[in-house]
């Protein structure tokens, strides 16, 4: 920045900053897009050995650059990964949805295997909300009067098969 000698109040004032615009937009480094995808160091390269992102592009420096592009689908994975879904599981809708041509039928197949597994999911956290309010609200007792553990006993008697798992 340089300093100007000319102001209405006498004072020296700085010359004015190219507008936002007109500056590049600072390189997307793999740090930067963990801080914009909210997620760590070990999971991009997690990811990226799973082939679920591409491997960054390198600058004439050396550096890693990513794409924005590379931010939403790792946001992606990270919510589908959330609600349950394996990062095998994760690769094929990714794959379906991420080429020219989508084939509907496979996607229609990949969808409907998730659901039962989702409603096994959703009965699991039911039961366990259901043991967790109580306890939340300070009430004790069913911990007092239980010589097992029956939030456990629900929980697992609401665990997927070994069937479900695999898939």
């Amino acid at each position: 920045m340089q300093l100007t000698l000319a102001s209405s109040a006498g004072q020296p004032t700085r010359a004015s900053c190219p507008p936002a615009a007109a500056r590049p937009a600072a390189p997307l480094t793999p740090a930067r897009l963990c801080v914009a995808a909210q997620a760590t160091g070990g999971k991009l390269c997690l990811h990226e050995g799973e082939d679920l992102i591409g491997p960054a592009q390198r600058s004439d420096t050396g550096y890693r650059h990513c794409t924005q592009g590379t931010v939403e689908r790792v946001r992606a994975i990270r919510l589908l990964a959330e609600l349950g879904l394996r990062l095998r599981e994760i690769g094929r809708l990714l794959c379906e949805s991420g080429g020219d041509s989508l084939d509907t039928g496979r996607v229609q197949a990949l969808a409907a295997a998730q659901l039962p597994q989702i409603s096994a999911r959703r009965v699991r956290l039911t039961l366990l909300r259901s043991d967790l309010v109580p306890l939340a609200a300070g009430n004790f007792g069913q911990l007092d009067q239980e010589t097992d553990c029956r939030i456990l006993e629900d929980f697992l008697a609401a665990a997927p098969t070994r069937l479900e798992a695999s898939t």
